[in-house]
């Protein structure tokens, strides 16, 4: 069934402790020339698997709050797919002969987050596209959940604290006071210690022959120094290191140096790719992947990402990906 997926990617809200499950149904009716193909839905992390029969099919499931239903209809390329806001126990579906999916009943969170989606679609489906169309829909909306729940998508893996915290501010008293309101508030705060501005948060670590090296230390031998979160299993990590190797390059002779945080837990695997890659400056890790104790202290939930650090300890730029890395040393450093 693993074929039938194409773009699927579980969104998850707030990690937070389980009240009570959220028991949903998917109904839909569909066109008679579908019978026998393929669906899949998937509540939370638990997909469901079956065929649709009878010009129709159902799909049963929990999530531990409300949240998005993936689904996929079919096995087209790029047809058949459908993201759901799910925060009502049942929502019935239309499915015609080109595989298009249009909600027939649903909650309003539901309708109105399938309007933003297509609003996206029509947009171009980019991050940036989809950010706007998430703000104006917050800002317009400040005592709904969904608007929380949007909001909380926004800062998964990148938050930029004082924009973020505007909007967050902006949602009503009822909302911001909610349980799921006050932990994305902590979670914004926590950022801070990666925000512009702030000085860095010390922190020592092994380096892969096995001796302690501070962050302290480093700096201390560089006007700038790239503090990279990274992995030798992470993909678009390892296809951003030319980049990296690059600048490094360009700017070692000029008081530019790095030190990469790997979010490894295979030793062997974290040297090879550093060999590999041709990255020839100071690496450390705990070997503890996701519960890399740096990586806590700094928030990062997603890699690649990196911060530049002026000699003084100030961040001064973070998550300089691409050409950015390279005109941001350009800049800084003459």
């Amino acid at each position: 069934m693993t074929k039938y997926i194409f773009t699927l990617f579980t969104a998850m809200f707030l990690n937070m402790a389980v009240k009570a499950q959220l028991s949903v149904t998917i109904k839909a009716k569909t066109a008679a020339g579908l019978n026998g193909q393929p669906t899949l839905v998937i509540f939370g992390k638990k997909p469901v698997v079956s065929n649709i029969q009878f010009g129709a099919f159902s799909a049963t499931g929990t999530l531990d709050e409300a949240g998005i239903v993936l689904m996929k209809i079919g096995d087209v390329p790029g047809k058949g797919s459908k993201s759901l806001y799910i925060d009502f126990p049942e929502t019935e579906l239309r499915v015609d002969d080109s595989l298009n999916i249009t909600i027939v009943k649903g909650s309003s969170a539901t309708l109105a987050y399938d309007r933003l989606e297509e609003k996206i679609s029509a947009a171009g489906r980019s991050g940036t596209a989809s950010d706007q169309v998430y703000k104006e829909y917050i800002s317009a909306h400040p005592d709904q959940e969904l608007s929380l729940f949007l909001l909380d998508q926004l800062t998964r893996g990148r938050v930029d604290y004082p924009a973020q915290i505007t909007y967050y501010n902006n949602l009503s008293e009822r909302i911001r006071t909610s349980e799921k309101g006050q932990l994305l508030y902590k979670r914004l705060n926590s950022a801070t210690s990666k925000s512009i501005g702030a000085k860095i948060k010390p922190f020592t670590a092994a380096t892969p022959d096995g001796q302690m090296l501070s962050v302290t230390e480093v700096l201390k031998k560089h006007k700038y120094l790239l503090i990279d979160f990274w992995a030798s299993w992470c993909v678009p990590c390892r296809a951003e290191n030319p980049n990296v190797v690059a600048a490094y390059n360009a700017f070692k002779d000029k008081g530019f140096g790095i030190l990469s945080v790997s979010l490894d837990n295979n030793k062997a695997s974290w040297k090879a790719a550093i060999a590999k890659d041709g990255m020839p400056w100071n690496h450390v890790s705990s070997l503890k992947r996701w519960n890399d104790p740096i990586a806590a202290l700094y928030n990062v939930t997603a890699i690649p990402q990196n911060l530049l650090v002026a000699e003084d300890g100030t961040i001064v730029a973070t998550d300089l990906h691409g050409k950015a890395l390279m005109e941001k040393l350009t800049e800084l450093i003459k």
